[in-house]
């Protein structure tokens, strides 16, 4: 947690993907890391990443909410659900 405390401080971008196309996002979700989720979400609000930057993408039929839920991660598929709500409610 701390080392991705550090990145994110860094204005490391969340967004960025994979060879597998990817974000640090989905596998946050997949693997419920809810609290480092929250991390990357907040980091992304401050850098003003848009729904149109990879952060929140699909990739191959795959949507990170998704992920989190095939995986039963409650908190982080909250989380997505949250931070999906607010973005629509900005548009």
């Amino acid at each position: 947690m701390a080392s991705l405390q550090v990145l994110l401080k860094s204005r490391a971008d969340p967004s960025l993907k994979d060879g597998s196309g990817y974000t640090s996002i989905h596998h946050a979700a997949r693997h419920g890391q809810h609290e480092m989720l929250r991390l990357m979400l907040e980091e992304a609000q401050v850098q003003m990443l848009s729904m149109d930057d990879n952060l929140l993408s699909w990739y191959n039929k795959r949507h990170p909410i998704q992920l989190a839920s095939e995986a039963n991660c409650l908190k982080s598929f909250q989380l997505l659900l949250e931070e999906l709500e607010r973005r629509d409610g900005e548009t």
